[in-house]
């Protein structure tokens, strides 16, 4: 396989308002969730889908907008995406800890930058960042593929447990933070936000099973039945058990360079 660094030459320090070559980018911190600042960014009109959502979804950026945890309370869940009330499969696209070749709305010069063309029910982007949009290649083709399409939230580690304790501060200033969340996931085109809750399970649930998400890293890493070419592994105990799947960083293919080649073995 060919190098999968890009060509384009790297910002040293990058400033969202001076005009560059456009790219797709995170909101790194509340502060400028709640400010807007991505509007006036100079990259933000090429981050905007231009195919629209499915009728199916259409509505669902505001989904969990006045529900905390997203499984309690009156919501109907999956019904609201038009989901089939059965299992699902979520894909997190998680590839090396930060947008790489996908980051280049206008396209990059990578032929053999890492591909994905086996649609699912749910797709999402998964970066360690605290707010990550879509690729607007990605979102253009998974919008056209009719798959429901995700940012994350995400909060990890020391640092996202003190982005959760100002988050959770007020009930006004998490209102907010999700208003602003709506604002973003409507303008660039995609479908709404996915926040981890490890809390939730298949009994809390009732009902709402299906809307449960259990996670499998390809990678193994924690992962029951060691993940890899044994992914399935966990993906039939997951089946027996009636909820979901998330699967995480599918990339592990294209990563560790399996052979014969990445096509190849993508399809396998």
């Amino acid at each position: 396989m060919a190098s999968k660094s890009q060509t384009h030459p790297e910002p040293q320090q990058f400033d969202p308002l001076k005009p560059s070559i456009p790219i797709s980018y995170p909101i790194k911190t509340l502060e400028d969730l709640l400010s807007r600042s991505y509007f006036d960014s100079f990259h933000y009109p090429f981050n905007k889908s231009t195919i629209p959502l499915s009728s199916s979804s259409s509505s669902s950026s505001s989904y969990d907008h006045n529900n905390d945890d997203g499984i309690n309370g009156d919501d109907d869940g999956g019904a609201k995406w038009g989901l089939p009330n059965r299992g699902r499969i979520l894909v997190c696209h998680d590839m090396a800890g930060g947008y790489g070749d996908d980051k280049w709305v206008q396209g990059g010069t990578n032929a053999n930058a890492y591909a994905i063309w086996h649609w699912c029910i749910m797709y999402m982007l998964k970066k360690i960042l605290l707010v990550s949009s879509n690729s607007t290649a990605f979102c253009c083709l998974i919008c056209a593929s009719n798959t429901l399409v995700l940012g994350t939230f995400l909060t990890e580690w020391d640092e996202g447990k003190l982005v959760c304790e100002k988050l959770l501060s007020t009930k006004e200033y998490a209102q907010t933070c999700a208003e602003r969340l709506t604002e973003l996931a409507t303008a660039l085109g995609f479908d709404g936000w996915l926040e981890d809750n490890p809390r939730l399970s298949a009994k809390a649930a009732g009902d709402r099973k299906f809307d449960v998400y259990m996670g499998i890293d390809v990678f193994g890493r924690n992962t029951y039945g060691g993940g890899q070419w044994d992914t399935n592994i966990a993906l039939e105990v997951i089946k027996k058990n009636g909820v979901s799947a998330a699967i995480f960083a599918p990339g592990w293919v294209y990563e560790t360079n399996q052979p014969p080649d990445f096509q190849t073995a993508q399809n396998r």
